[in-house]
């Protein structure tokens, strides 16, 4: 069913919410995360505003807080609140440029690559703990490091003492 063939009325009925067909069903989901998988019957009284009261359809609407006026107000901003709560971290993905010094020309590639002789391109392994220390300081209870370059591994003593340094530092921290 196109969303333009739903009635005006059901606007009074029904909370905001998606749907797709799936299958022979038809899948609604609304902003808190809550779904429903309807036959196509039940998809029609529902976005026609024609379910009946107290029935197993409107018990399961309700439940999952699809019908205006019988909405759980605390547990819509619960799923909410939960489903959200990564906004308020920090970063979680830290990319660690080791050295821009590459032995390839791939065209696809991204990097400002230097020539293998162009070592004073290359992270000391003090720059690489003070980022490491400054990565652990984030807000975010996870973390994840990429390593990137260049080719990363030119410079593989600084890449093995980043995962050192990195794995000792985290265990004060426990990220």
């Amino acid at each position: 069913m196109n969303l333009l063939q739903i009635r005006k009325r059901s606007t009074s009925f029904a909370l905001p919410f998606r749907h797709r067909e799936v299958g022979r069903h038809v899948l609604i989901t609304n902003t808190e995360g809550n779904f429903l998988l309807l036959e196509p019957a039940e998809f029609q009284l529902f976005v026609e505003g024609d379910v009946v009261r107290d029935t197993d359809l409107w018990k399961r609407l309700k439940e999952r807080n699809f019908i205006r006026g019988e909405e759980n107000r605390d547990s819509m901003v619960e799923r909410v609140r939960a489903r959200k709560t990564f906004l308020s971290y920090g970063a979680n993905l830290h990319i660690i440029v080791v050295t821009l010094r590459c032995n390839e020309t791939c065209v696809y590639c991204h990097a400002s690559r230097a020539n293998m002789d162009a070592v004073h391109t290359d992270m000391t392994k003090e720059t690489a703990e003070r980022t490491v220390d400054k990565i652990l300081e984030t807000t975010n209870p996870n973390v994840t490091l990429e390593f990137q370059g260049g080719e990363p591994l030119v410079n593989f003593p600084v890449v093995q003492h980043i995962i050192e340094y990195a794995l000792e530092a985290n265990k004060k921290v426990g990220k």
